[in-house]
C-alpha cells in the first residue's frame, strides 16, 4: 500500500496533468494547481522541488494513461491489422473521448516544449519514439503472419 505522501503526490499528478495537457505549461500557475488540489504552495513544493518537475510527472503520467488505453485497445483484437486499425480507430475517437482532458498529451508536448522546454522535449520524443517502434513492431508481425504485403514498409 502506498504512503499517504505517496498517494497526495499522485493526486497531485492527477489533477495537474489535465491543466497542463489543456492550458500548456506557460499557462499553468501553480496557483491554478493549488486551485485544482486544494493544497497550499507548501503542499505542492514538499512533493515537487519545482514546476518543471511536476510537469515533466504530469506528462508521463498522461502518457502512461494514454498507452494503458490504447494497449486496452489493441488487446482485444486477436490479428496485427486489427490491433493497427484499432490504434487508428483509437486516435480517430479522441477528439471526442480523450484520455487526458485537453487532447493529445504528445501533440501538446510536442509543441509546448518546441525549443523551449528541453525536460518536457526528451519525455515526448521518447514516448513518440516508443509509440512508432510498438506500431513498426505491430507491422513487422503482421508481415510475418501474412497479414501484410511483405514489402510493406513499416
Amino acid at each position: 500500500m502506498a504512503s499517504k505522501s505517496d498517494r497526495t503526490r499522485q493526486f497531485i499528478i492527477e489533477q495537474a496533468a489535465p491543466l497542463f495537457n489543456t492550458k500548456g505549461y506557460a499557462a499553468t500557475s501553480m496557483s491554478d494547481i493549488m486551485e485544482v488540489t486544494g493544497l497550499a504552495k507548501g503542499g505542492l513544493y514538499g512533493n515537487f522541488e519545482s514546476k518543471d518537475q511536476l510537469a515533466k510527472e504530469a506528462l508521463i503520467f498522461s502518457f502512461n494513461e494514454l498507452n494503458s488505453a490504447l494497449r486496452a485497445k489493441t488487446r482485444q483484437e486477436t490479428t496485427y491489422k486489427g490491433k493497427l486499425l484499432a490504434i487508428l480507430d483509437f486516435y480517430k475517437n479522441y477528439t471526442t473521448h480523450p484520455v487526458i482532458e485537453g487532447g493529445c498529451p504528445l501533440l501538446n508536448a510536442a509543441i509546448d516544449a518546441d525549443d523551449q522546454l528541453p525536460f518536457l522535449r526528451e519525455v515526448a520524443h521518447q514516448f513518440l519514439k516508443d509509440s512508432l517502434s510498438a506500431i513498426t513492431a505491430i507491422i513487422a508481425k503482421g508481415k510475418v503472419n501474412g497479414e501484410f504485403k511483405p514489402d510493406l514498409n513499416a
